[in-house]
């Protein structure tokens, strides 16, 4: 059986390098700056009532010494804040090493970003909270910022937004009843996020939560994340109760999502991750657990999901642990486990459903098992390709074949302990196995001549991916230490 290019090709995976790379440099801690400017907004006898007065003063020209400027916020304050043209700043609230509590910015006009940084390079925020704009933190026109400790919250639009072909990494923090999305990534720009960084005082995970409302002016384009850039998520990233999305990766979005230390969980939402059209979907490391959601993953009009080089745990999805539909493609390379999806009231229950002139692709240590419904679904024109996975304990069918579907089952593939039986196809569909023997109810079985040929393709796929992961990791060990 043919493989989607996507699926097998060695240079799938060359981009993701360079977003591993970038997640954990912006994992990377600022210090807290005890030089430079001070701010206090409720009167003080530092120089400066106000941040905007406090950059205002600062020289457009890069700085020339060894440090760079800086301005310590002593007090929340109420205003907007404007950086623009800035290069090498710290600006942060109070000392973030005694512990205080991060400074509040509440933004005096709400039709505009709490902070907006545009056209500035290596410039470090920390220990803020950025509530009552339309945006709370807006990154754009070529910035590079890292921003550690840093919550977005209970913004009229948009929590934290990067575009025009800038970079932000954030370790620590939030995004919290924002009324569109929690985070917003542009084209041609990356974001990268780190939770539960051990080095940092506030050691909790990185939170996306109730971002979006019903009826809310975005309409149902709302929810937790929405990437039309590269997204890069290390670890310890929870994305919870968001209307209607946790992830949403469109056209040329691409996610990667890499563990290096603790765990991902995506639950309560709507879909758990959403990757349409031309976006490419990289789940690996782990674990990633996708829970409770209405779908755990839908990967819809043309989009490549792989879950690959880790634990992904999808369970406990009311209608699908994934979906894979409209010319879409997906591909389990190990340790994916797939299980306890589904409802009796679900038309659509299975653990994998495949549809619409799609495909799957499963090798290794694969289980989907435990689903109400078939383990797997192959509809209108669809195909699998299954090796040495466990489709077990579902309450209907292992694999179910409809309208003009094939699967190819090789391996050590085991489909016992269905209730429905292993392998249930219509008069349309085909299934290319010598696997399946007692108890499947399909007249189109076809016995493959000796055993499955191994591509040249996928190989040096499988051979690279380790190598480029197993670097990623040695790179994560040289900064997971305290800073």
């Amino acid at each position: 059986m043919q493989t989607h290019p996507l699926l097998s090709k060695r240079p799938y995976c060359i981009p993701y390098v360079a977003f591993i790379v970038l997640a954990v440099i912006f994992a990377l801690p600022g210090a807290a700056r005890a030089d430079g400017l001070s701010v206090d907004c409720v009167g003080g006898s530092t120089a400066f009532g106000s941040i905007q007065a406090a950059v205002d003063a600062l020289s457009a020209a890069a700085p020339s010494g060894p440090s760079g400027n800086s301005i310590n916020v002593l007090s929340d304050c109420k205003e907007n804040v404007n950086i623009s043209g800035q290069h090498r700043l710290w600006l942060g609230g109070r000392n973030m090493g005694n512990g205080d509590p991060p400074v509040k910015i509440t933004a005096l006009n709400a039709g505009a970003a709490v902070l907006s940084i545009s056209g500035s390079q290596d410039v470090t925020i920390q220990n803020l909270i950025l509530t009552g704009g339309s945006t709370g933190l807006s990154v754009g026109a070529g910035s590079s910022v890292t921003g550690n400790i840093i919550k977005a919250e209970s913004n009229s639009q948009t929590g934290i937004s990067v575009g025009g072909a800038s970079s932000l990494g954030l370790s620590g923090g939030d995004a919290i009843n924002n009324g569109w999305w929690g985070i917003n990534v542009g084209d041609n720009s990356v974001l990268g996020l780190n939770g539960n960084v051990s080095w940092l005082p506030d050691h909790q995970p990185f939170l996306i939560s109730h971002n979006g409302a019903p009826g809310a002016a975005c309409g149902s384009d709302c929810g937790g994340i929405y990437t039309d850039g590269a997204l890069t998520i290390g670890g310890g990233v929870t994305i919870e109760n968001n209307l209607p999305d946790g992830i949403f990766a469109a056209g040329g979005g691409k996610l990667l999502s890499w563990v290096t230390h603790d765990e991902n969980v995506i639950q309560h939402n709507t879909i758990g991750v959403v990757c349409w059209e031309s976006a490419q979907c990289i789940m690996g490391g782990g674990p990633n657990t996708i829970k409770n959601n209405d779908i755990g993953v839908q990967i819809a009009f043309g989009g490549v999901g792989v879950f690959t080089a880790g634990t992904t745990i999808i369970e406990g999805n009311s209608t699908a642990g994934v979906q894979v539909i409209s010319h879409s493609h997906a591909r389990f390379d190990g340790q994916g486990k797939v299980r306890n999806n589904g409802s009796t009231t679900e038309p659509l229950r299975a653990g994998i459903w495949v549809d619409g002139t799609s495909q799957v692709y499963m090798q290794g240590d694969n289980d989907v098992t435990g689903n109400i419904g078939p383990g797997i679904v192959a509809d209108i024109n669809s195909s699998l390709d299954v090796t040495d996975a466990t489709i077990s304990g579902n309450t209907e069918e292992g694999i179910r074949l409809r309208h003009m579907s094939i699967a190819e089952i090789q391996g050590s593939t085991a489909t016992g302990g269905n209730r429905g039986g292993p392998l249930t196809c219509d008069t349309t569909s085909l299934a290319i196995t010598q696997l399946i023997g007692r108890g499947a109810n399909c007249n189109n079985i076809e016995v493959p001549r000796g055993p499955k040929p191994r591509t040249a393709s996928a190989l040096g796929m499988a051979s690279y991916a380790e190598a480029t992961m197993e670097q990623a990791r040695r790179m994560a060990e040289r900064y997971q230490g305290p800073k």
